[in-house]
């Protein structure tokens, strides 16, 4: 409540060792997202959607058990599905999966660089594509901050790297469609 009281407290299990990384309200309802391992030690990523008490009304998974599959975020879309952003595998490399309201996956992309991503936090923009932004190493562990901007097929449109051993993990878009990026 506003004292921080609590209401309500459930436990919304998933599989082993699951971990949930985000979660967004809608309506009444919440939706997360996270993984769990399956099998050992790879992990595929899930999304949840309860009712406002923490049952669930649905449950998917995504990913193969072949790969750890590791949702950072997220975010409702313009059509009511939603779209989660995190990173894949190791080397890393940043995915993105499309899904509906149910959680029917739409579609899928990994965006492969020659060298690791980690994070990947979207956002949807005012067009109805969406912009990641995380980083990216450049060599040895120095890291830079990258953006990309996808159309809404995910399909990249742009992407770029700003500085040397920095990161961003949190984008907004302004009303005039330029982007205020926080990171470190």
């Amino acid at each position: 409540d506003s004292n921080g009281n609590v209401l309500h407290e459930s436990a919304i299990n998933i599989g082993i060792n699951d971990l949930h990384s985000a979660a967004i309200l809608d309506g009444k309802q919440i939706v997360t997202c996270g993984f769990y391992n399956e099998p050992l030690p790879n992990a595929l990523a899930f999304i949840a959607k309860t009712d406002s008490l923490g049952n669930i009304l649905w449950q998917k998974d995504y990913g193969d058990a072949t790969q750890y599959t590791y949702p950072t975020n997220i975010n409702k879309t313009y059509d009511g599905g939603y779209v989660i952003s995190g990173q894949v595998s190791f080397p890393s490399n940043w995915f993105m999966i499309k899904v509906d309201s149910l959680g029917n996956q739409e579609w899928k992309k990994v965006y492969d660089k020659p060298l690791s991503q980690s994070m990947a936090y979207n956002i949807v923009a005012q067009d109805s594509g969406y912009v990641l932004v995380g980083n990216t190493e450049l060599s040895n562990n120095i890291n830079s901050a990258y953006i990309m901007k996808t159309n809404s097929s995910g399909d990249t449109l742009w992407t770029k790297q700003y500085g040397n051993d920095h990161y961003y993990r949190l984008i907004k878009e302004l009303e005039d469609g330029n982007f205020i990026v926080v990171g470190g």
